[in-house]
């Protein structure tokens, strides 16, 4: 048999065996020790697995949780605050619509009562200018008939002169009466005929009154202020003819 080298030199049968039974029994408590750590594996409950792995698993934070959660809310609310912006803006385009329609009827309202009260102010005025011109109607046939008795009395010669006197200061008081309320006469003896305030009954041919001038004066005309109540009743003169 070939011998075995050793640190110490050959070794001997004894040795040999005591150095196998050495390696077998450290063989046999590996074996041993790797069963025991199965079969403790083996007997842990579910509960414990779990556990374990629950121990093993990383922990997640408050703040991880809250920064998973969605983030709807905040968008949520502002397209609340956006709607509720447009509602307002609607509503206010609205007033100031409806103020501008209010304030075109004040104004077309006072433009109203502006207008009546000139009006009124016209009519009144008109009214009082000319509130006596019914009145004048009625006392012109009196002043007529005072100057055609004045034109009778000429008639009758001297006798009767002193009637006319006071036939005179009559109709020269009533004169002055119509001209103290507006009342001016129109007598255009040899005035150019007016077609505006004279009525033509005639015509005449005349030397001593130049053509288309009043010839005579049948009847006095009378102006209420700047109004014709009258016109004068004449009669117009023409080109008299020469006759051979």
């Amino acid at each position: 048999m070939r011998p075995l080298g050793s640190s110490v030199g050959y070794w001997n049968k004894r040795d040999i065996k005591e150095n196998m039974a050495g390696k077998r029994n450290m063989s046999k408590k590996t074996e041993q020790a790797e069963m025991e750590t199965a079969s403790n594996n083996a007997t842990k409950t579910p509960e414990a697995a779990s556990a374990g792995e629950t121990a093993s698993a990383p922990v997640e934070t408050e703040d991880e949780n809250q920064s998973s959660q969605p983030t709807d809310a905040p968008n949520t609310s502002d397209a609340d605050d956006a709607d509720k912006d447009a509602d307002v803006t609607d509503r206010l385009s609205q007033l100031e619509e409806e103020n501008a329609r209010l304030k075109d009827q004040l104004l077309r309202v006072q433009a109203d009562l502006e207008n009546t009260r000139r009006r009124s102010v016209q009519e009144v005025e008109k009214a009082r200018k000319y509130g006596m011109e019914r009145l004048l109607e009625d006392l012109l046939p009196v002043l007529d008939s005072l100057e055609l008795g004045l034109q009778s009395i000429d008639a009758h010669g001297e006798d009767v002169s002193k009637i006319r006197e006071g036939y005179e200061m009559i109709a020269g008081m009533f004169s002055s009466v119509m001209e103290k309320f507006g009342i001016k006469v129109v007598d255009p003896q040899g005035e150019p005929f007016d077609p505006e305030l004279h009525q033509a009954m005639t015509t005449e041919a005349s030397n001593e009154v130049k053509p288309n001038h009043v010839l005579k004066v049948f009847q006095k005309g009378y102006i209420l202020h700047d109004r014709l109540v009258r016109p004068a009743m004449v009669v117009i003169a023409v080109e008299k003819k020469d006759t051979e």
